[in-house]
């Protein structure tokens, strides 16, 4: 208890030391110092101590309280879709346009965490799905078709070269959330789309309804499930392939840049596989069906890429 004590203050004093940098027109080195300290605070504690101390004294502290005029810190950490992933946040990373309502210091500090190494991953993500797709459609020579698990607002669908030149015969967007599929219906009208108001436990049960692809992608969903369920996502949207597809499953590794600014000021968790643990999402699949297996990471080694093909 005592250290937990003496790690408490500590732990004040340094918080308080951002907030003065903050309240000094110091901006960036208050917050970035902030992002950093937290990072080697995550490292030197266990993972009680993280919970029990820590988390709880950032919590507390003014420089929370700060941080939350960030509409992209504030928004994770208040959840009004229920989690902190939702696709206003990764509009908020792929656009780095904070809402009009947000405060200056809100707007300042939306410029700093917009750009932190996991924000630029992420960012990044909607590129290499969008590379996917298009190289597909080269291969294919003919018009594929597409399912987007999780979609969010679908914002590949600008990226994509194949999509807007009419080499992708159908999109299917399939999303829980009914707000998230107006936001794409209306801004994507023109394009091949179609919603599929559906949960994930929906795609756990064998059904016929969805029809086949040749390119299925989950950019975040594999970030919030157990292996348990892991497995037979992977294993029934495999089965969702024509031969030849392609199925990528995107998730962050343990040793991603800003994990712990995101759980402690942002309260935002995530279930976190290294390459190896991606590449037991294959274990369950009929090896005589696996054409080829990739694993990959992007450049910052903060999200891990999976690709499997059926042969």
């Amino acid at each position: 208890m005592a250290r937990s004590g003496e790690l408490r203050s500590e732990i004040i004093v340094n918080l308080d030391a951002f907030v003065a940098a903050i309240r000094s027109d110091h901006l960036r080195a208050g917050v970035e110092g902030a992002v950093s300290y937290m990072a080697k605070l995550h490292c030197d504690v266990d993972e009680h101590t993280w919970e029990e101390v820590v988390r709880t004294t950032v919590i507390a502290h003014e420089l929370h309280q700060l941080m939350l005029e960030d509409p992209y810190t504030g928004r994770a950490f208040r959840k009004p879709r229920g989690y902190a992933g939702d696709a206003e946040i990764m509009d908020y990373l792929y656009y780095r346009s904070p809402p009009a309502s947000a405060s200056k210091l809100g707007q300042q500090m939306f410029a700093i965490t917009t750009v932190l190494p996991n924000s630029i991953s992420i960012a990044d993500r909607r590129h290499r799905i969008a590379r996917l797709i298009d190289r597909a459609a080269a291969e294919k020579h003919r018009p594929v078709r597409v399912l987007a698990v999780a979609s969010g607002h679908l914002r590949e669908a600008e990226l994509s070269s194949a999509l807007l030149h009419g080499a992708v015969s159908e999109i299917v967007a399939l999303d829980q959330d009914l707000r998230t599929l107006e936001v794409f219906k209306k801004d994507y009208a023109r394009l091949p789309i179609k919603c599929a108001p559906q949960s994930i436990q929906r795609l756990l049960i064998p059904r016929p309804d969805l029809g086949k692809f040749d390119v299925i992608y989950s950019a975040g969903m594999y970030n919030y499930l157990p292996d348990a369920l892991a497995w037979r996502l992977t294993s029934n949207l495999f089965d969702r392939l024509n031969p030849g597809g392609t199925l990528m499953a995107c998730n962050f590794l343990p040793g991603n840049a800003n994990r712990a600014f995101m759980e402690s000021f942002m309260d935002w968790r995530v279930v976190m596989r290294d390459e190896t643990q991606m590449m037991q999402l294959v274990s369950e699949l009929p090896a005589g069906q696996i054409g080829e297996r990739l694993i990959s990471t992007d450049a910052g080694k903060n999200i891990a890429y999976l690709e499997i093909m059926k042969g």
